[in-house]
């Protein structure tokens, strides 16, 4: 059968950190070119990696006075991911 790999992630939002802006502008870009994506997965003393090429299905922003900025996203993988857990 086929495979589908789908996932959501919120995300803080730091304007003054560099990693943080990159990763927002590749996000809110209308690119139709997937993006290499790596979730680390931690239980307790355990952790696994989950790594695919994705292209973000849609994304929203929120913000309050005096509070972080919210994005959600999410993303569909493309082609088979690999991991270890």
């Amino acid at each position: 059968g086929k495979r589908t790999t789908s996932g959501s992630a919120t995300l803080l939002y730091k304007s003054d950190d560099n990693t943080t802006t990159e990763l927002m502008n590749r996000i809110l870009n209308d690119n139709d070119t997937p993006d290499s994506l790596s979730l680390v997965l931690r239980s307790g003393s355990s952790q696994g990696t989950l790594t695919g090429q994705v292209l973000i299905a849609s994304q929203g922003i929120s913000n309050s006075v005096g509070d972080n900025t919210v994005v959600s996203v999410s993303f569909v993988v493309s082609g088979k991911p690999t991991g270890t857990f």
